[in-house]
């Protein structure tokens, strides 16, 4: 899977109404890249802004598999794309060197999906840095 810029994709889901859903990522052909991480993000309060930041290297798929995510997405040139996650079924793929601003519903739970193990220097998080990139 080659992809460059964010964008919505869609998993398995099977199931039914009736006996519940079971949703899976596996490997590359779910995502497009390598997993090196995932975790998780709870017991925020409604509302709240999260991220505010970009990655230098990282790539990342973001699962909101409770709740509501409302997800701003800024490229370098400033143009923003508005994302609304509200089902387990789907994730929003972010390529390295998107800004991105989340807010989530009050109950929500994001997975994160990410290509690279935590390095505190990955993050660019000052936004006037990120646009000159």
């Amino acid at each position: 899977m080659n992809v460059s810029k964010p964008k919505i994709l869609e998993f398995p889901q099977n199931g039914n109404i009736n006996t519940g859903y079971l949703s899976f990522v596996e490997d590359t052909s779910s995502v497009p890249f390598d997993i090196k991480r995932v975790y998780w993000i709870y017991g925020i309060p409604e509302m709240v802004t999260r991220g505010n930041h970009a990655h230098r290297h990282d790539e990342q798929v973001i699962i909101c598999i409770n709740g509501t995510a409302h997800i701003e997405i800024i490229d370098q040139e400033q143009q923003k794309t508005y994302y609304f996650l509200d089902k387990a079924s789907q994730g929003l793929y972010v390529p390295k060197l998107y800004w991105k601003n989340i807010k989530l519903s009050k109950g929500a739970c994001l997975l994160c999906i990410s290509s690279t193990l935590y390095d505190q220097n990955g993050y660019i998080k000052d936004f006037n840095e990120f646009i000159r990139q």
